[in-house]
């Protein structure tokens, strides 16, 4: 029995030997896949941003083109309404912005990418 406690004393001190060694691998191998992970986010989050500027200035010129039309070459009623247009949209973005900060992000690839993405909870804003 002494022998046996023996042998079990000394596979568990090369196995706490190989976890130790072990340790620093795991640890920069979970660092690379969070920097991966972090890159990849943040790319996708200036695609968004990008695309979301995109598709307001679209909206933007579409809206210009129907008060053109509904103007009629009236000089000082468009730009009444150019300015007002102008003045308005910084504010919209940052409410359109505000909203998705304060919104959790949609499940990536089926997994919760923090813990303030659980239904419901907006402990983001």
């Amino acid at each position: 029995a002494r022998q046996l406690t023996e042998r079990a004393r000394k596979a568990l001190k090369r196995n706490a030997e190989a976890t130790a060694a072990l340790t620093p691998a795991v640890a920069q191998l979970v660092d690379q896949r969070a920097e991966a992970l972090r890159r990849e986010m943040m790319s996708r989050q200036r695609a968004g941003v990008h695309l979301l500027q995109q598709l307001l200035e679209q909206r933007c010129w579409r809206v210009m083109g129907f008060m053109e039309e509904a103007v009629e070459g009236r000089i000082s009623m468009y730009d009444v309404l150019n300015e007002q247009i102008h003045h308005d949209i910084p504010e919209l973005m940052r409410m359109l912005l505000s909203h998705l900060v304060r919104s959790p992000p949609p499940p990536w690839q089926g997994v919760q990418l923090h813990e303030g993405s659980k239904a419901g909870d907006d402990t983001m804003a």
